[in-house]
Formats: structure tokens, C-alpha cells, sequence
């Protein structure tokens, strides 16, 4: 049995987290660049406002229904969202962290299902601000419809449970087949023009037209459904095929130096990551371009193959600035940089090549590295020319509170 655990409107609920005056105010909050809708309250959702909707064509409207606006603040959502994680595998076994605000978690051999997530349910919101929907069923596609449906009607109090696969089975003429987990774009547009529509339909499909229609991956979905498990919280089964650190800059630049700075900050970022979840990468292709709307466009990109996969800054950024040297061309505006990782390989077991170059204490000098930036903040070390207070850095002009940029920096209350 999977227990999926989803925070409900995540990015809103931060914001209402440290200012609890938006509670019961309708929130929207604005993309990179203050460009699109991202994340919505339920009263935003409401007033029929659509996900991902350009802010500039919404604003008017907005102003008129009093809605709040802010910028996205991602370090803020990283902070609450890794607050959230921990008080997760505090109560469930075996927490297998999906998204910044989704966690499955096997609770196989659990006697009393219910009341373990309804208290889990409680703490988490007592203990972090941040309610949340639980989903559970036999297979992990199943416990995430569990969840959609106990989000979207308040008839099940934010917790849906389907103990059996036949159990969820009068729900599935109300599920949409683009609603299920796995189903994409793709196998959203072409499974109506199939004449299925709902995920009963789907499943009154045999195997054989499944796997001609939609081959492996639809096959596995279809399993799932019944029951049938085809995917597993083995952690190393899902590991990333790739890692990606880019942005738009919050004003063009046409710098040499400028882009080597963003670079500097994007290889960085991206190695970070690596670091987090213990991979390394074997290929990177650092880029930048003009806007693909420019009369004059320009994008230089150059894939690079190291000679042993790396998850040392230090050696991405050296990387990413040889691109910038080889590449850059003066008189362009430029609107986009970033890096690209692939050919990612587990930390344990990657091979090292015959003359590795990597020594023991460069390992310890990036734990170091990522020590201080975690108890001092994002901006207290850097390396090479990465900074906080740069002109390519996006555009967030309504923060929420721009003195707050983590949870460590919202004042404690204790009671006694």
C-alpha cells in the first residue's frame, strides 16, 4: 500500500505560512520574471482564473477582485518544502520524496491506515503551516488519483483511501484520462480522438489494444489501475535522466562578462543538485541565446563530454566559462543562459577513469562549501564571479516580504 502525501496550492500555502493574513485571501503567484500564473489559492481558482496565464493579460481583473500577487520566492518554497519532508519521516515509513511538494511513502503492513494519516495529516499542518491531501492505494497511480479526488471535493476532508483496487473503481467514470498520473500531453490529446475519454473507458480497452495504442508505458498505467503493480519506490529506478539550470534574464545583457556570470551561477546551481540527490554527470552543454522573438538571434551551445563524471562546481564552471570564451559573439542582446546536465550515473557506483584526476579532498571542500552556504545563506561563499546582486537576475518585483528569503529568517515565537 502507497501513501501519497500533496500540498495543497504549495507556493500560496508559503506565503500564507508566513503571513498568516492571507488566509481566506485569494493568492496568485507569478512565475520567473513575473511572467506567468503559477500557483493559485482556491479562491483564485474560483474566479475561473487558468493556470499558467500570462499576468499582464490578467492583471486588471486581478486588481479588481482584490486577489494578492507575488513574485515567486523559490528559496522560501525550498526551505518550507524541505520543513514539510522532514516532518513527513517523522510519521511514515519509508518517505521517498517525489516533488517539491508530493512524497510517497509504503506503508505495506500497516494495520490501522487511517489513523496513521490522519495523524499525519494534523501534524504536518500544526507543525509547518502547510495543509495538505493523502491519497492511498494498492499501487502509487492509484493512491495519486486517491489524492486528486480528495483534494477537489471537500466531501472526503482532504483523505481518500482506496484499500482495494475495486474500491476505486466507482470513481473512474468521473476521472478524466489526462487527470491520471503518467498521462502527458501527448497521450492526453490522443487518447479522446480514441474515444476515450474517462479512465473507465480506458480500461474497458484488453491489453493488446493498450500496448498497440499506446505500447509499454500506457500498459503499465492500465496495470496500476487494476491493481497491478508496475512501478516501485526503489530510488535508483527513477533517478533523473538529466538536470537542467536556466533562467531569463530580468533585463537583456550584451556582456561578455555578464555571461559568464550567469553561468558561473547556473553550473554551480546545477552541480548543487547533483550533489543533493548523489549523482554525477558525465556530459554538460552550457548555452545562451538571444530571444527567439529578436530580429537578430543568436545561440551558442557546446556539448561537452568529461573525461569522468563530476559533481565538483569547480569543475562545471570551469567548463561553462571555456564555452562562454570559445562562443561569445558582441552586438547580440542577450536573453537566456544555462547549462545542461545528462549521462547522469549514481555517486556509489560510478567508474572512475584509469587516470583520475579527483582527489579525496575535493570532495570535502564542496561538503564545506555546501556547509556554509546551508548555516550562513545561498550568498555568504562563492565561487569565481557567482553573486546575489546581479543585473541578469530575474525579475521579482512583488515578493512577498523581500527581507524574508528563507523560512530561518522569519522570527521564531516560543511558548511556554
Amino acid at each position: 500500500m502507497y501513501v501519497l502525501v500533496d500540498c495543497n496550492n504549495f507556493f500560496a500555502s508559503c506565503e500564507r505560512a508566513i503571513n498568516p493574513k492571507l488566509e481566506g485571501k485569494p493568492v496568485v503567484i507569478l512565475s520567473n520574471n513575473d511572467g506567468c500564473i503559477v500557483a493559485r489559492s482556491n479562491e483564485v481558482k474560483k474566479l475561473s482564473v487558468p493556470m499558467g496565464a500570462p499576468y499582464f493579460k490578467w492583471k486588471d481583473y486581478l486588481k479588481r477582485h482584490n486577489v494578492r500577487v507575488f513574485s515567486s520566492n523559490y528559496l522560501l518554497y525550498g526551505d518550507i518544502s524541505r520543513r514539510v519532508m522532514d516532518t513527513l519521516e517523522t510519521c511514515l515509513p519509508d518517505v521517498h520524496i517525489y516533488s517539491i511538494d508530493e512524497a510517497f511513502a509504503d506503508v505495506s503492513g500497516v494495520k490501522d491506515i487511517q489513523s496513521l494519516v490522519e495523524e499525519t495529516k494534523k501534524i504536518v499542518t500544526q507543525w509547518t503551516g502547510i495543509p495538505v491531501s493523502i491519497g492511498v492505494g494498492p499501487t502509487k497511480t492509484l493512491a495519486k488519483a486517491a489524492n486528486e479526488l480528495a483534494k477537489k471535493h471537500t466531501k472526503h476532508n482532504g483523505i481518500l483511501i482506496f484499500n482495494t483496487a475495486e474500491e476505486a473503481v466507482p470513481y473512474f467514470p468521473h476521472i478524466p484520462v489526462q487527470d491520471l498520473w503518467g498521462v502527458g500531453r501527448a497521450f492526453g490529446e490522443k487518447l479522446p480522438r480514441l474515444g476515450i475519454h474517462t479512465t473507465e473507458d480506458l480500461l474497458k480497452k484488453d491489453d493488446a489494444w493498450i500496448k498497440k495504442a499506446l505500447g509499454t508505458p500506457g500498459l503499465s498505467l492500465v496495470h496500476e489501475l487494476r491493481g497491478i503493480e508496475s512501478t516501485s519506490l526503489d530510488h535508483h529506478s527513477d533517478m533523473r535522466k538529466s538536470v537542467i539550470r536556466s533562467r531569463s534574464f530580468g533585463t537583456r545583457i550584451t556582456e561578455k562578462k555578464d555571461i559568464i556570470d550567469a553561468l558561473t551561477y547556473f553550473a554551480d546551481r546545477a552541480a548543487k543538485m547533483l550533489r543533493d540527490e548523489d549523482l554525477r554527470t558525465h556530459v554538460i552543454r552550457p548555452f545562451f541565446m538571444t530571444s527567439r522573438f529578436s530580429p537578430e538571434r543568436y545561440y551558442a551551445s557546446k556539448t561537452i563530454a568529461l573525461e569522468e563524471a563530476t559533481n565538483d562546481s569547480r569543475v562545471l564552471i570551469q567548463h561553462a566559462i571555456y564555452v562562454v570564451e570559445k562562443t561569445f559573439k558582441p552586438g547580440f542582446q542577450y536573453a537566456k543562459a544555462g547549462i545542461v546536465c545528462t549521462d547522469i550515473v549514481d555517486s556509489q557506483h560510478f567508474q572512475k577513469s584509469l587516470f583520475s584526476s579527483e582527489r579525496s579532498e575535493d570532495t570535502r571542500i564542496m561538503e564545506a562549501y555546501d556547509a556554509i552556504k546551508q548555516k550562513f545563506g545561498p550568498y555568504s561563499i562563492n565561487l569565481g564571479r557567482t553573486s546575489e546582486n546581479k543585473n541578469w537576475h530575474m525579475k521579482r518585483n512583488l515578493l512577498s516580504t523581500p527581507e524574508r528569503k528563507n523560512i530561518s529568517s522569519v522570527p521564531t515565537a516560543l511558548c511556554k
